[in-house]
């Protein structure tokens, strides 16, 4: 006996409520020390132990999972049988317009720092950067849909060009290795968790 086939009359399965366009004011990039306390509400309150970059460009924040992949072929037509993960890291990168003592001191490796009659002295070490482990938060928002990543162990890799030019602005970029884990807090109802028995 053959089972009768229900034809579909309606795309009930798309939600457009789930489609997300981020770059909301409160989009942010916020950094602690390396060990800071993260905020301990569930909810998107401003960091106490954090300090915000400011304005990002307009290319957004971006998250990156890089994994790369051995492929293991049987010898039978030469076909693929397994394929296994070697490595795995999980970066984002974003790009700060502004130019603060923070956004500053993610490019030069500023070893003193004093201030005299308004004018800043700054001493940059001209030997190989250090590793500049810190503590992340990243906001992003769509209406008032939020996501927050909280990573307490993220390290800055490559530094970028530093320009100064009179025809665009000058932009500090950073690409930001994960170490371990991390949370995510949301308040998307489209990642509500099913409740057993429900």
């Amino acid at each position: 006996m053959s089972v009768p086939i229900t034809t579909a009359t309606e795309a009930t399965w798309l939600n457009p409520d789930n489609a997300r366009i981020y770059g909301g004011e409160l989009d942010s990039v916020w950094i602690g020390d390396h060990g800071a306390v993260m905020p301990a509400d569930n909810d998107i309150v401003v960091p106490e132990n954090h300090e915000n970059v400011g304005w990002l460009s307009e290319d957004g924040l971006n998250f990156a999972h890089n994994d790369n992949v051995e492929t293991f072929n049987g010898h039978q037509g030469g076909r693929v049988v397994r394929k296994k993960v070697t490595t795995s890291e999980d970066t984002f990168t974003f790009t700060a317009l502004e130019t603060t003592l923070l956004t500053f001191g993610l490019i030069h490796d500023i070893k003193e720092h004093t201030t005299t009659g308004g004018v800043s002295r700054l001493r940059v070490s001209g030997a190989k950067k250090s590793n500049d482990r810190r503590s992340w938060i990243v906001d992003k928002w769509d209406g008032d849909i939020w996501y927050r990543y909280l990573i307490p162990s993220g390290e800055t890799g490559e530094r970028p060009e530093e320009v100064a030019s009179n025809s665009e602005i000058t932009m500090y970029e950073q690409t930001v290795t994960v170490y371990g884990g991390y949370d995510i807090l949301t308040n998307d109802p489209a990642m509500v968790a099913e409740v057993a028995g429900g």
